[in-house]
């Protein structure tokens, strides 16, 4: 069950938080402002729960890529803390010209402390559990592994059109074995100059390093769609259509299904 507690004794804290530091600025209502910087670590986020404590303290920092983990590591120690949607967040073009760590880490209090206050819509996102994280993670990994592929293709693609060079037409079907097997030949013959031969040699390998990965990213992505059909995990939709499902899941994770919840 959610804790409740009188909004005039709770703290509220704005972090701006980066790679290596996090800007923090709190307040409680009627009392002085407080600011400080702290590492982004295990031992700097210890040093904000030795300061604040566990109890009646409310949190808030931006979405991004430095990932759930202060997230998780507050809330199992007793904070509230909520992921807020950057794009979501009120910008005025004068803060864009004099934007600071402490000016961002004011805003997200000043947002935080409104909606806990005077019930203003608080932009937070859903923050997914562990698990969904881990199987997002393998779909992206497929998806930019098709990525890389198509690239790849495209660079052996235009080394032969700039040689005048085109597949045989006994070799119906393109990036088949045989059709890869063709291209290892015209890299190790005498149709190419020596440095272009080294380039389509190193684009072939890479070529063949890469359909094996795909190769084994299909198999996991099929894995966890047979979990799904058979009820083991809740996302069903996207593990069977992966392509569509990172871009839907990332719109999630901006807007979430809580996106005004406190």
């Amino acid at each position: 069950m959610e804790r409740r507690w009188p909004m005039s004794k709770m703290t509220y804290v704005g972090m701006d938080v980066h790679q290596k530091w996090i800007v923090v600025v709190w307040k409680r209502r009627g009392e002085k402002e407080g600011v400080c910087t702290t590492e982004n670590t295990r031992e700097g986020w210890k040093k904000l729960v030795d300061v604040f404590g566990t109890e009646k303290v409310w949190a808030a920092y931006e979405a991004s890529s430095c990932g759930w983990g202060l997230h998780d590591w507050l809330t199992e120690r007793g904070w509230k803390v909520s992921v807020l949607a950057p794009t979501h967040l009120p910008k005025s073009v004068r803060g864009r010209k004099t934007k600071t760590d402490e000016r961002d880490a004011r805003k997200i209090l000043e947002v935080l402390m409104a909606h806990g206050e005077l019930g203003t819509t608080l932009p937070a996102v859903w923050v997914p559990p562990t698990k969904i994280r881990e199987d997002r993670e393998l779909v992206r990994r497929r998806l930019r592994l098709g990525e890389r592929m198509a690239e790849t293709k495209n660079g052996i693609t235009s080394l032969l059109v700039m040689h005048g060079l085109e597949r045989p037409e006994e070799l119906k079907t393109a990036w088949t074995r045989k059709h890869v097997a063709w291209l290892k030949g015209l890299s190790g013959g005498r149709e190419l100059p020596a440095t272009t031969k080294s380039v389509l040699a190193s684009l072939v390998r890479e070529l063949e390093f890469l359909i094996e990965e795909e190769a084994r990213g299909d198999e996991e992505v099929e894995r966890l769609a047979k979990e799904a059909a058979d009820g083991v995990i809740g996302h069903a939709s996207w593990v069977m259509n992966p392509a569509q499902s990172v871009i839907r899941l990332e719109a999630e994770r901006m807007r979430g299904p809580n996106l005004t919840r406190s």
